[in-house]
This record gives structure tokens, C-alpha cells and sequence, in this order.
């Protein structure tokens, strides 16, 4: 699902659930963090604010995905925004090809 300008509030929350609902039932997340930024836009001397949302899924197990296990060392806690794991290719087509089908499940 791709959406971009035009978005308004009315077509955020709804677009919010369906996430969620999607990444909960196809990997188990346990809650979510959302944030909400556009400081780069003000960087320049005529700011071109736009928003753009980030999504991080919470969990509080261990989750398996094509072959790897993935554990959410920082739950409960404010997570490390530079903290990085290197994702293989085909476990990233695997979770993106779970919440896609989870997405049409609405």
C-alpha cells in the first residue's frame, strides 16, 4: 500500500489500525511506537516542511522469520534510534509479504 500527498486526518487513523492490525497478527508485535518528524526541512533558509512517519514495532518475544530469530533486546524500554541490524534480503520480502497479506485481510 503506498499512500503519500493527500492524506489528511481522516485517512491516517484508519491507515494506523490496519498497520498495526497487519504487523500484529503476521509477526506477533506487542505495541507500537510511532514518531512524527520533519526537523530536516528547516535546515534550509526556505523550510518545504512535509511529515513523515516512522513506525517501530514493539516486542515482547522472540520472533521468527525465515530461519532468524529476532528479539527485541530493548522492550519495555526507549529504544536506540541508531541501533542497527543488518536484515537478509529474503527475511525482509518475507515480513513485507506477511503484512501485505495481512493489510488485504480488512
Amino acid at each position: 500500500m503506498t499512500r503519500s500527498a493527500g492524506l489528511n486526518g481522516d485517512d491516517f487513523i484508519p491507515l494506523v489500525k490496519a498497520l498495526e492490525k497487519a504487523i500484529r497478527k503476521s509477526l506477533g508485535a506487542t505495541m507500537f511506537n510511532w514518531s512524527c518528524q520533519m526537523n530536516h526541512a528547516y535546515r534550509e533558509s526556505i523550510p518545504n516542511p512535509h511529515v513523515h512517519w516512522h513506525v517501530r514495532p514493539r516486542y515482547g518475544r522472540s520472533v521468527r522469520v525465515g530461519g532468524m530469530v529476532f528479539r527485541d533486546a530493548e522492550f519495555g524500554h526507549h529504544y536506540d534510534p541508531f541501533a542497527a541490524v543488518e536484515i537478509p534480503e529474503k527475511a525482509r520480502k518475507l515480513i513485507a509479504s506477511g503484512i501485505r497479506e495481512c493489510m488485504g485481510d480488512e
